[in-house]
């Protein structure tokens, strides 16, 4: 079918007109039933928006969303007027749309944090595009338990941010009730050589310059590269047994 916006005579405004019809171009109707798998009927409403995003702040996978929703409307399964795929869709515009400030934002805390709590630690470096590339940051009562408990420091890149697939490093220790706690965060671009000995030299002569580093468990080839720059030990079971007694009995 064509339809244009035409006169049909010079007297007359003008109007909408079918000017083609192919009857045989022509298909059956979907049924009522069938039709809301149209993409222009599956139409996720703001108040359902919200209830989405709610639940995956809580935590629950987007099937398990699709169905807490499904019984709190008291439908039959399968008849919300959207799909997983809609509800994933809605996940990732919505990633796109923060995504590009996500590196300002952090700084921005940063800025901000350091402003109220001049023992709020953070360095960063940006390559040549003026991009973030590296950053690490410790709160304020990180760095206060760094200068009590930092004696053994455990470093780990294990986990990484898969949003971004960047590494993310953790310097760990263990305080006087033998509880594992947090001393600073750091997010990397990638393992390579340089940035690990960036953020070693964060770590050990910018942020905590002037406490003295005794020692770090870290991987090996950390310990070959950066021997230069911070005096690192590994210990056996005994050595790190004698620091965690020691560590216990502080402030007792």
């Amino acid at each position: 079918m064509r339809i244009t916006f035409r006169k049909s005579f010079d007297i007359f405004p003008q109007e909408w007109q079918i000017i083609e019809f192919v009857k045989e171009h022509n298909h059956e109707l979907l049924t009522p039933l069938e039709v809301r798998f149209l993409p222009a009927n599956r139409i996720i409403s703001k108040k359902d928006k919200d209830c989405i995003l709610l639940f995956k702040e809580g935590g629950l996978q987007v099937s398990q969303i699709m169905r807490v929703m499904e019984l709190e409307k008291n439908i039959p399964h399968g008849y919300l007027p959207f799909f997983e795929k809609d509800v994933r869709n809605l996940f990732t515009k919505i990633a796109k749309k923060h995504g590009a400030n996500d590196a300002e934002d952090l700084l921005r805390h940063c800025r901000i944090a350091k402003e109220e709590n001049i023992k709020f630690q953070y360095a960063f470096m940006v390559d040549e595009q003026r991009r973030l590339e590296h950053i690490f940051w410790s709160p304020a009562h990180c760095f206060d338990w760094y200068h009590k408990y930092g004696d053994v420091v455990v470093f780990d890149t294990t986990y990484k941010v898969n949003a971004y697939q960047m590494p993310f490093g953790i310097f760990v220790g263990i305080n006087n009730h033998g509880k594992r706690i947090l001393f600073g965060c750091a997010l990397l671009r990638n393992e390579k050589t340089t940035s690990l000995q960036w953020l070693m030299k964060v770590m050990a002569t910018c942020i905590f310059s002037g406490v003295h580093l005794f020692s770090l468990y870290s991987f090996q080839f950390l310990i070959n590269y950066y021997s230069s720059i911070v005096d690192f030990c590994i210990f056996n079971e005994e050595t790190s047994e004698d620091h965690l007694n020691r560590s216990r009995s502080m402030d007792e």
